[in-house]
């Protein structure tokens, strides 16, 4: 069994890294893992009013 905790790490607004360690529960067999990933996250946008009063 592999306990696998997530962290995110900002770059700049919309742009994050993250970053998952695989650390093992069960010592046997098993090793430290690790992966990353680029997350990206676009700023959400109003949308325009279609009725003016």
């Amino acid at each position: 069994m592999v306990a696998r905790p997530q962290m995110r790490l900002v770059i700049n607004e919309g742009l994050l890294v993250g970053i998952v360690p695989g650390i093992p529960v069960n010592i046997e067999g098993e090793r430290l893992s690790a992966f990353m990933r680029l997350i990206y996250e676009p700023g959400h946008q109003r949308l325009p009013n279609l009725n003016p009063r």
